[in-house]
């Protein structure tokens, strides 16, 4: 049972819900639509990880439940004041220093700010900056 306790804490900083009454957010879902929004969650929690594009390596972050706390996002990220629910898009909040090098079949993109289209893979890869 202490092993649950101890996940029910901030992956990044280490607050939980019972010490610091704050609220926590799962890792997102991978997916097609949300290729940027998983790369820069998984950018900010594993700042020195190659593999942060990795799909397999974003499923497992999202599937042994790694969370950040509310004190990682932007008031804006949020549904409403009371913080319970982070919008479809929100990133934790200095993601927006952080450069990602992605494989180039994700460079060709369709409008909104975390929706890739993968094109054929080609030799080499791309540098995106979100």
């Amino acid at each position: 049972m202490a092993d649950k306790e101890n996940r029910r804490k901030c992956f990044k900083c280490g607050r939980s819900p019972a010490v610091d009454n704050i609220k926590l957010f799962r890792f997102p879902k991978p997916a097609v639509k949300n290729i940027l929004r998983c790369t820069l969650w998984a950018k900010y929690l594993f700042p020195a990880e190659e593999q942060y594009t990795s799909l397999a390596f974003q499923e497992k972050l999202h599937n042994e439940h790694r969370m950040l706390c509310e004190k990682h996002f932007n008031d804006g990220d949020f549904t409403d004041a009371s913080k319970k629910k982070l919008l479809r898009t929100a990133v934790p909040y200095d993601t927006d220093k952080v450069s990602i090098i992605f494989p180039s079949y994700f460079v060709e993109s369709q409008a909104g700010p975390s929706q890739f289209v993968a094109a054929k893979p080609q030799a080499g890869s791309s540098k995106i900056q979100h």
